[in-house]
């Protein structure tokens, strides 16, 4: 469940943040989420662990971080991906210019290179997330989506029915 739904590791992110209150309405509100969503994501974070409410109410990370496999075989990854994509889409219709990074990049490659060209996207998201998860004072939340994928239809898919 973690994993399928986008805002999970969202409110993980954003309890990192400056401003964060821990408080369902106010993590709501700054990730257009419900209230009820909050309500049931903060359970299943403490029901696996990865959070803990003291007796004041405060909300505490126990984990310091999350990573998944690798690939798409995993149907709970594919549906984070694909929410990502539309995150993305709409993101793009509604947020500032100044606010967001859209680039895309087509390039020959020889599918020899395809383990190394993935081996370098999963270097640069760590080494950018060591350097801006340590930030000052982080005041938003923000994803990452890097994609990569055959434009051209590959042997195996030419060789498919």
């Amino acid at each position: 469940k973690m994993m399928s739904e986008w805002y999970y590791f969202a409110i993980l992110a954003f309890m990192k943040t400056e401003h964060f209150k821990s408080d369902a309405d106010h993590v709501a509100d700054r990730l257009g989420l419900t209230r009820a969503q909050v309500s049931h994501a903060i359970d299943t974070l403490c029901r696996l662990g990865v959070l803990m409410i003291q007796a004041d109410g405060t909300w505490v990370r126990n984990q310091a971080g999350h990573r998944t496999t690798d690939g798409l075989k995993d149907l709970s990854i594919r549906k984070s991906h694909m929410e990502t994509l539309e995150l993305a889409r709409k993101s793009m219709v509604e947020d500032a210019f100044e606010e967001t990074d859209y680039t895309a990049l087509t390039f020959p490659l020889d599918v020899e290179d395809l383990p190394a060209a993935k081996q370098k996207i999963r270097k640069f998201q760590n080494e950018l997330f060591e350097e801006f998860n340590t930030s000052k004072k982080p005041d938003e939340v923000y994803r990452l989506a890097v994609q990569l994928f055959p434009l051209t239809l590959t042997p195996k898919k030419r060789k498919s029915p």
